[in-house]
């Protein structure tokens, strides 16, 4: 297993698989699918309830077993160092095992790990992407608190801040908008915009429709399967929407967005 640089490959998607298949005891939880998603974009998972969304994420990360090949930027994610890995691919998921105790900051500082040698330490740069990723997150007030202090929205925002503290080049986001207020849903909508105006690669797996469809581009997921991947101004996007929610939702426009709302 090579540890050297993380060269991406040009013109490759930001992250591939192919014959990608979940399966616990005798159940398959997703696949095999194959997928290509592009790079400097925003892709929403989305789909019904058990329909393999954060089960595909997690595969996509690495951080669960599963069947099928992955690559991100052209490269075999299974032939890239542990801390090469960790250098470019952030995940957000819904816990942060064993941080109960920590402060806010050391839990951001988490994210710093792969970027860290064994004998470095902290060092000004780490400190200073910290930062960053406490003001982007809104979490910077409750830097000297221990987490398990603070409220599910909160925590929320602290986790974020640990993915975005990584300044991967690639973000796995599961539910990222989970336990927020709207104004908190909004800022974090801002951030996706802004990483991926700065050419990051955004998968998030929302349940919300409308946050979903302000991405560049959604991937329907159903009983484990691609029922469909495209643009998500595609109008056939919006009929895949409706119809794998068994078209109890229509998908309007106001003006030139489209709004998911229940179908009278």
């Amino acid at each position: 297993m090579t540890t050297g640089a993380f060269e991406p490959l040009a013109g490759e998607p930001a992250i591939s698989a192919k014959g990608l298949a979940v399966q616990v005891n005798d159940r398959r939880l997703v696949g095999p699918v194959d997928l290509a998603l592009p790079s400097g974009k925003w892709t929403s998972l989305v789909g019904p309830n058990g329909a393999g969304k954060s089960t595909l994420l997690r595969a996509l990360a690495g951080v669960i077993p599963h069947e099928g090949q992955v690559a991100w930027h052209g490269r075999a994610r299974d032939g890239l160092g542990a801390r090469t890995r960790g250098r470019h691919l952030a995940w957000l998921g819904h816990e942060l095992p064993g941080a109960e105790d920590l402060l806010v900051e050391d839990v951001v500082m988490l994210g710093r790990l792969p970027h860290q040698g064994l004998l470095s330490g902290v060092r000004p740069r780490d400190r200073e992407a910290v930062e960053r990723a406490l003001d982007a997150a809104g979490a910077t007030y409750w830097r000297n608190r221990p987490l398990g202090t603070l409220s599910a929205g909160e925590r929320q925002r602290v986790r974020l801040a640990r993915a975005l503290a990584v300044e991967a080049s690639i973000l796995l986001l599961d539910e990222p908008l989970a336990n927020l207020d709207p104004p908190h849903q909004a800022d974090v909508l801002a951030v996706i915009r802004r990483l991926v105006a700065e050419g990051r690669t955004v998968v998030s797996v929302l349940h919300e429709l409308q946050p979903a469809l302000s991405a560049d581009r959604m991937l329907i997921l159903e009983c484990g399967g691609i029922r469909h991947h495209g643009a998500c101004d595609d109008p056939r996007t919006h009929r895949e929407l409706e119809g794998v929610f068994l078209d109890r939702i229509a998908i309007r426009h106001l003006g030139d967005v489209p709004v998911p709302m229940p179908r009278s």
